[in-house]
């Protein structure tokens, strides 16, 4: 189990999941490294909210500017998210990535993702 604290912090609970779920990444990675794009390079995350392509000038619906990356900071730091607990569980893969299914335990990943939709 890991738990998650502040906006892009983690602690570990017990010692050592967060280091295990890296592993297993990793692990993906090299099984499934034929069928990647290369180079893949992506950092294991947890994907709280999918806000589209950063973008210094917006053309498109799926463009995500600066103005709104601060809105959605400050909306987090506001609402002072308590700590809470997800479970990192078996493989999966999309076409282009291996993941690790993430169990939101606690609700903490559909509340900040509940509060982050609101503001278009």
């Amino acid at each position: 189990m890991i738990t998650l604290t502040g906006i892009a912090a983690a602690s570990t609970t017990p010692s050592g999941s967060l280091n295990s779920a890296i592993r297993r990444v990793s692990a993906a990675r090299k099984h499934l490294s034929a069928f990647l794009i290369k180079p893949y390079q992506r950092q294991p995350h947890i994907t709280v909210y999918v806000c589209g392509f950063r973008s210094d000038t917006p053309r498109y619906d799926d463009d995500y500017s600066a103005m709104q990356l601060e809105h959605h900071a400050h909306l987090l730091r506001a609402a002072s998210v308590q700590p809470f607990t997800v479970e990192i569980r078996g493989l999966s893969s999309f076409a282009s990535a291996p993941f690790l299914d993430v169990a939101d335990l606690e609700g903490g990943l559909n509340r900040m993702r509940a509060l982050l939709a609101t503001t278009g």
